[in-house]
């Protein structure tokens, strides 16, 4: 049963849930492998590392996952957010367009995602 992509997809996100990083990345590495055609893995992947304090490898994650990931506002999103916290603003807020495009709810979550404090003034210029 551990080794049925849903078990492991529910096990991994209440390891997210109780912010067990490390654990939750290897069930995400484990399902981008199972699954390497779909996008959640590696959405999950690039968290979990994110939240490991590895934003580089979380946007390399995602820059090598598949086609399918292009489809997924979170995608667009979550890159945003890992280039501001990475300081590369230009690139971020070009995602972060993309997401909002896609879903415009996304937008409401950005004005409390502390991830983007850094682009907070230019986020709220934007669409002022």
């Amino acid at each position: 049963m551990h080794e049925r992509v849903d078990v492991i997809e529910i096990t991994l996100l209440c390891l997210m849930g109780r912010q067990q990083w490390a654990e939750a990345l290897a069930l995400a590495t484990k399902l981008c492998q199972q699954e390497p055609a779909e996008p959640g893995g590696y959405i999950h992947a690039a968290f979990c590392l994110h939240e490991l304090g590895k934003t580089a490898e979380a946007v390399d994650v995602l820059s090598r996952g598949p086609a399918s990931l292009r489809t997924k506002p979170v995608y667009y999103y979550n890159m945003g957010c890992y280039h501001a916290r990475l300081g590369h603003f230009d690139q971020s807020l070009s995602y972060l367009e993309r997401a909002f495009e896609m879903d415009g709810d996304l937008r409401q979550h950005a004005k409390k995602d502390r991830d983007l404090d850094a682009l907070r003034v230019r986020l709220e210029a934007q669409h002022a």
